[in-house]
């Protein structure tokens, strides 16, 4: 991303609205973003919000905005609404036209929907089915207590930050730690302690001779198959 990247959203929503909000927060220009929308209400008042780029306008074809939207320049593209019909037209349509745009994000209903929208050319990254990603989020959450919170990368990594519980581990250094896992869990160690926080919140690095105590909490960069056995280690969870 840098400060010539233009931004095209159609459909303006929920999804859309927080795109956009992310977008203003990260100091992206008001005159990078164009924004479509069949709502003239909805388009009021981002123009009371100060976007200019605004287009009141119910499409099917991504070629109509032509002589609106520089379409050549955009490089980021938001379908901001699940409506079958809407998204799956406008995939088409991209799919028809060789514009320069380097990323499509869209919003689907359900598996099905993602599915035709990925036969359409749009990458399966960049889809998102969002009750799907919730129930995988909140199954992957299940296997953790309150306080723990994880987070997965595309492929095989992850991170993870939890409360260090295990009394076997209370004022051992980063590396101590490193020497019991291997001792104890017999395997290569596949992970990194990225950042510690202390009783008081204080977040500091994690050098090889920073001390862990009970009750700190700790984060970690790790493969996604170490996720629940690290959890289990540093917390002595059984499960």
């Amino acid at each position: 991303m840098t400060d010539k990247t233009k931004y095209l959203i159609i459909g303006i929503g929920k999804f859309a609205q927080g795109f956009l909000d992310k977008l203003r927060e990260e100091g992206i220009k008001e005159s990078n973003i164009f924004l479509v929308d069949e709502s003239e209400e909805t388009i009021n008042k981002l123009a009371q919000e100060k976007y200019s780029n605004l287009i009141v306008q119910k499409i099917n074809d991504i070629s109509f905005l032509e002589d609106k939207v520089p379409m050549n320049e955009i490089d980021i593209l938001l379908i901001g609404s699940a409506d079958f019909q809407f998204s799956t037209e406008i995939a088409y349509s991209l799919s028809k036209n060789k514009y320069n745009i380097k990323k499509i994000y869209a919003k689907a209903d359900n598996e099905m929907h993602r599915r035709i929208l990925e036969n359409f050319g749009i990458d399966k990254e960049y889809i998102v089915v969002p009750e799907f990603e919730i129930g995988k989020k909140i199954a992957l959450k299940s296997f953790f207590d309150k306080g723990t919170d994880i987070m997965d990368f595309n492929g095989e990594y992850a991170i993870i930050s939890l409360v260090v519980k295990n009394e076997e581990l209370r004022g051992l250094s980063v590396q101590e730690i490193s020497d019991v896992w291997s001792d104890k869990i017999h395997e290569e160690r596949n992970w990194t302690i990225i950042s510690i926080a202390d009783n008081e919140n204080n977040i500091f690095v994690a050098t090889s001779k920073e001390k862990i105590f009970i009750e700190y909490k700790i984060t970690l960069f790790c493969s996604k198959k170490d996720r629940r056995k690290l959890y289990n280690f540093f917390t002595k969870n059984k499960k």
